[in-house]
C-alpha cells in the first residue's frame, strides 16, 4: 500500500490542480469541469480501483484509496492531486 497521507479516505477525493471546483462541494460542476478538459478523472479512478459487490464498504473504500494514492504517485498527466474535504465541511466541531 501506498501512502500518501493519513486523510481518512472520506475526506479524500481525486482531482486536478486546475479544477476550480470542489468535488466534495460541487461535484455535478467539478465533474463537468474534469471531463469538458478532458481528464475524466473518475473513469481514470474507476480504471484503476480494484472492486467487487462482494468486497465489504471497508474494503472498498480502502481499494479507492490505494487507487488514488496510486495515481497521484505516478501522475503520468502531472495534473492529478488529493482534494481533502475542508475541516468545517466534516462535521466536526
Amino acid at each position: 500500500m501506498i501512502l500518501v497521507d493519513e486523510t481518512p479516505p472520506s475526506d479524500r477525493m481525486l482531482t486536478t490542480k486546475d479544477n476550480p471546483w470542489s468535488p466534495f462541494t460541487d461535484y455535478e460542476a467539478w465533474h463537468s469541469w474534469d471531463v469538458g478538459h478532458g481528464y475524466h478523472t473518475a473513469s481514470l479512478l474507476a480504471r484503476v480501483c480494484v472492486t467487487s459487490l462482494d468486497l465489504s464498504d471497508s474494503i472498498i473504500n480502502q481499494s479507492i484509496d490505494d487507487a488514488i494514492d496510486a495515481i497521484v504517485t505516478l501522475n503520468a498527466s502531472g495534473m492529478h492531486v488529493v482534494a481533502i474535504r475542508p475541516k468545517d465541511d466534516r462535521g466536526e466541531g
